[in-house]
């Protein structure tokens, strides 16, 4: 009985110190204050019906904020009206410098620094990287769309000829593609990009890095083009020698027109490179990640997540964009480790888009092009002897001597 009332009086003592330390405002009592109610505008591109389920349990634990949704078509966010305002925004990397250069979006080091939950570590470096301007983090990654080999599993099958595995190289790439090839037929292995277009610059830029070479002088802070140096031509002539030694893609005057999207959709390409995200109707096809050379690399579109500077609570709007880069995003794969390893993903994606998407990641360089300085201002000078210079070995020109021309050409 005594030790029991002892109990009672050590309690009762506990709350009487603690009540007076309260008083004399020894502690933190921020807890104690409800915060004031604070609605979050979210702007993005797509359906709205991925995100209500996500919108009702992040504001079960936010009891103070509301989410209200500005949906777009399209990315439209870097000046902001009356119509057009947002706390909270999602855009493609290659928006992230004009949107610093307009003051549009806040640095997020302090948030991400007083996040004891929160770690930049968990994103992979390339999406990570691509969203970190002169060490600041202007946008948390969320989702990103990889380069990827898309085939055509219809002639695969009828040629008996394995899928690709998720680790390949590009001699297996090309001993398929030779077995996938029947001229006769106008069937070919390999579809390469046209020349000019994005996609033909992406995937002359992967087969040189690839290789060990360089398109840029710093992927993270381009400044110069580089064409001729020994690892590129030596990535140009395998590229080359596709078409005029291999003989697996087609030659210009075998193109079907439009190219490549005519001989693709009519089943005569057995393989080209594509995006995870892209929608192929019905063609029976299969996608896998690309093919390594000296090194194993992908590129693609992160979307990353931006807070206005114009928001009533940045707080508010960071504790959406820290709970919501922790889920499983729609259609592509998320840039976070945690998130892309686990079973959320198999929900959102086939088993063998996030097969692809999970052994792609790691590989995943990206960039930002800032068009200040001298890149910007011999840009268009440099692209349109680059893609003369791809025309021309198309057709079959020495590969050293016009990369040679193109690099003088080029004005750096």
């Amino acid at each position: 009985m005594a030790r029991g009332c002892k109990r009672t009086l050590f309690g009762r003592s506990l709350l009487v110190g603690c009540l007076a330390a309260l008083l004399c405002g020894c502690v933190d009592t921020s807890f104690l204050v409800p915060r004031e109610p604070v609605t979050i505008r979210f702007a993005f591109p797509g359906d709205t019906n991925y995100y209500a389920a996500l919108i009702e349990a992040f504001q079960s634990q936010h009891k103070n904020v509301t989410l209200e949704l500005a949906q777009g078509n399209r990315f439209y966010f870097r000046r902001q009206s009356e119509e057009n305002q947002y706390d909270v925004a999602l855009v493609p990397q290659f928006m992230l410098p004009g949107l610093i250069e307009e003051q549009a979006v806040i640095s997020l080091n302090a948030l991400i620094s007083e996040d004891r939950d929160f770690s930049m570590d968990d994103f992979y470096p390339g999406a990570a990287d691509v969203m970190n301007v002169q060490g600041q983090t202007y946008a948390i990654p969320y989702m990103v769309d990889v380069a990827v080999m898309v085939y055509n599993k219809d002639l695969f099958d009828k040629y008996v000829v394995p899928y690709p595995e998720l680790e390949w190289t590009q001699d297996e790439f090309l001993e398929r593609a030779k077995r996938l090839t029947h001229e006769d037929a106008g069937e070919y292995g390999y579809a390469y990009q046209q020349v000019g277009g994005q996609r033909g610059l992406t995937e002359l830029m992967l087969l040189i890095y690839q290789n060990g070479g360089r398109f840029f002088d710093d992927l993270s802070n381009p400044t110069r083009i580089i064409f001729n140096e020994p690892l590129n031509v030596e990535a140009m002539q395998w590229y080359a020698d596709l078409s005029h030694l291999h003989k697996v893609a087609p030659p210009l005057g075998g193109r079907q027109m439009p190219y490549p999207d005519a001989g693709i959709n009519g089943g005569k390409y057995a393989m080209w490179i594509g995006y995870l995200g892209d929608d192929w109707g019905d063609l029976n096809v299969g996608i896998a990640p690309l093919p390594r050379g000296r090194n194993a690399v992908t590129t693609g579109t992160v979307l990353g997540l931006v807070i206005s500077p114009e928001t009533q609570d940045a707080q508010a709007a960071w504790e959406w964009v820290s709970y919501i880069s922790g889920q499983a995003p729609p259609g592509l794969m998320p840039p976070r480790r945690s998130v892309a390893e686990s079973d959320a993903m198999t929900r959102l994606l086939s088993p063998e888009g996030v097969d692809v998407g999970r052994a792609s990641l790691p590989n995943l360089i990206s960039f930002n092009l800032s068009f200040e300085g001298q890149l910007g201002k011999t840009w268009g000078t440099a692209m349109q002897a680059y893609s003369t210079a791809v025309a021309r070995i198309q057709n079959g020109d020495p590969v050293q001597t016009t990369l040679d021309e193109a690099q003088e050409k080029s004005g750096f």
